[in-house]
């Protein structure tokens, strides 16, 4: 896996993170 893939799936995995907090926060 490139760096740049790598970074990526960090990112994605970031944003479903805060997304699922944010759905519980409601």
């Amino acid at each position: 896996m490139t760096a740049l893939a790598q970074d990526f799936a960090n990112w994605e995995n970031a944003v479903t993170l805060v997304a699922r907090v944010t759905t519980e926060a409601e």
